[in-house]
């Protein structure tokens, strides 16, 4: 009995043991049934109509939670802070500079991560790479550790100056993210704060040309005196100012060109051996080309299945001063987010995020609605943005907390549509969370036009005095009747008349007149056509002599000036 209870003590203790040891972030099968169900209606048909040839129609999204979440811990996770440390974060606002607001901010999404990380068995790590015109190696902390003291040491004691570096900024990160695996399965994130538009780039690429060499002042001193040099001729490039030489060479190959912005500037030069030369100055290809540096950086994040959420601090109306649009790009790429932040909303911004990434409790996190349109149709709401690269448009939406059941009830979203052409339509509505949860929803509709029937004269009967004029294709059309009277095709494409000399018709500026031209009368018939068909409408037009005194009046009750050579309409009968 002895030996099978020491037997039965052995087997448990080595259960126990193996539990300790073994990655605790696995769940079985039945553990992980987190799920959705999603859903998607709108109308089934819109009429264009007069006066409202781009309806809108409601397309509603709803979420429902289901599942419990697994029981076990969350799988680690590796954060690295790119921070922006550009002079422009002196800036003030209430009283404060944006890097104090930014510090707060760090203050309390490390608090947040500190919390999270307490009691974890496999930890999450962190890194942080702060930047200005280029990478600033001194303030960043370029290795992964779940201790966030130092860099929270380092955020404090940071001093903004300089440009502003996207491009070798998110490149760092992403080679700590990839360059520093531990074994486990971590998902990857960075969260990318900057205040202002990217101004500095650097890439490695192919150039084949004749440049001048350029030196900073105190490197070409010793030849300034040869005659080598020009004061006049100068340019920005970093923070230093290169004199542009005399000396030119032949450069063909691969280099490292940099490329400054900084107050429209504009200049890219190229280092050949430890040398800059000058490869363009004041031009507009620097923007371009850091625009799609920064997007190409965006895109490798992807690749390596890094998460970018960015945030944008500043008045996001003044693109020369923040971009919005870029951000929401780079970080739609990865399936991230893009939030903008005006003053101490940043913290709020902060707390949310890494709250989020780092929660103890699982969720649905990152989740979009995105769906391609044709030309004809536009959405027509604030929340929904567009990747220019992909074609997307695509609607951030909220996280899923379970605790382990489901926290929130069923979510519903509204995309409003405006279609400009009749037409089928079928839109297919993607709603993801990362890469947790993935799923395509179909809706179809019909826009269809209110088609005309038929048109005729309003006036039973119309009496014209001689010079007299009127228009028979305005806006709206006070002469004919359109039938539908919502009909989308309210154009009149052509008049005639039985008797030119009597009434006649007139076109200018593409409209149409009829003009009494002497006593008598006349048959005018007026044409539409729509879709193929044509519609008729002819009335007996009965023209009098003009007895205008010198007056202004022409004796037919003062009918209102249509602004055509001064002409006034005539007197209508009903």
């Amino acid at each position: 009995m002895r030996r099978k209870i020491r037997a039965f003590s052995l087997v448990a203790c080595i259960l126990i043991f193996i539990q300790a040891f073994l990655p605790n972030h696995f769940a079985t099968a039945a553990d992980t049934d987190m799920t959705l169900d999603a859903d998607v209606s709108g109308p089934a048909l819109l009429n264009r109509e007069y006066l409202n040839l781009s309806p809108t129609g409601q397309f509603n999204i709803s979420l429902l939670p289901k599942g419990k979440a697994p029981l076990t811990e969350r799988s680690p996770i590796d954060v690295v802070f790119v921070f922006d440390k550009s002079g422009s974060m002196n800036d003030v606002i209430k009283g404060h500079t944006k890097l104090w607001y930014a510090q707060q901010a760090m203050n309390s999404a490390i608090s947040e991560f500190n919390a999270n990380n307490a009691g974890r068995k496999v930890k999450d790590r962190f890194g942080l790479v702060a930047f200005d015109s280029d990478v600033s190696l001194s303030d960043s902390q370029l290795t992964l550790d779940s201790n966030l003291s130092a860099i929270s040491a380092k955020v404090t004691k940071m001093v903004a100056s300089g440009g502003t570096n996207y491009t070798q900024s998110l490149e760092k990160a992403r080679l700590l993210l990839t360059q520093n695996s531990d074994g486990n399965n971590r998902k990857k994130h960075i969260i990318f704060l900057t205040d202002g538009i990217p101004t500095n780039s650097m890439q490695y690429e192919k150039v084949n040309g004749t440049f001048y060499a350029s030196y900073t002042f105190y490197d070409m001193l010793g030849y300034f005196f040869e005659g080598r040099y020009s004061l006049s001729n100068y340019f920005y490039m970093g923070n230093d100012v290169y004199y542009v030489s005399k000396y030119k060479e032949k450069i063909d190959g691969y280099r490292n060109v940099y490329y400054d912005t900084n107050g429209n500037r504009n200049n890219i030069a190229i280092d050949n051996n430890g040398t800059l030369f000058l490869y363009a100055a004041n031009d507009p290809r620097a923007v371009t080309g850091i625009t799609a540096q920064v997007m190409n950086q965006a895109q490798l994040l992807k690749d390596n299945q890094i998460t970018l959420n960015a945030i944008g601090f500043g008045n996001a109306a003044d693109k020369k001063q923040l971009d919005m649009d870029l951000l929401k790009d780079m970080a739609a790429l990865s399936k991230g987010t893009a939030s903008n932040a005006i003053d101490e909303d940043i913290v709020t911004i902060f707390q949310t995020l890494s709250r989020n990434l780092s929660s103890k409790d699982p969720l649905f996190t990152n989740g979009t609605i995105s769906f391609k349109l044709p030309d004809s149709v536009k959405p027509s709401s604030k929340d929904i943005n567009f990747d220019s690269k992909s074609g997307t448009y695509y609607m951030a939406i909220k996280d899923i907390k379970y605790k382990p059941d489901p926290v929130s009830d069923q979510l519903q979203y509204t995309i409003p549509l405006t279609f400009s052409e009749e037409g089928k339509y079928t839109i297919t509505f993607n709603i993801s969370y990362g890469d947790t949860y993935q799923t395509a929803k179909t809706a179809a509709i019909e826009v269809k036009n209110i088609d005309l029937t038929g048109i005729a004269f309003q006036q039973s009967e119309i009496t014209l005095k001689v010079g007299d004029k009127i228009e028979l294709t305005g806006i709206p059309n006070n002469v004919i009747k359109f039938s539908p009277s919502n009909a989308v095709n309210q154009r009149i494409t052509n008049v005639s008349s039985t008797k030119n000399d009597t009434v006649r018709i007139v076109k200018s500026n593409g409209k149409i007149f009829i003009e009494a031209v002497s006593q008598g009368y006349a048959t005018v018939t007026a044409t539409a056509t729509d879709k193929q068909k044509t519609f008729d409408a002819s009335q007996v037009i009965y023209v009098d002599e003009n007895t205008d005194n010198g007056t202004g009046d022409t004796g037919n009750n003062g009918g209102p000036n249509d602004g055509s050579n001064g002409s006034k309409t005539g007197n209508y009968k009903w």
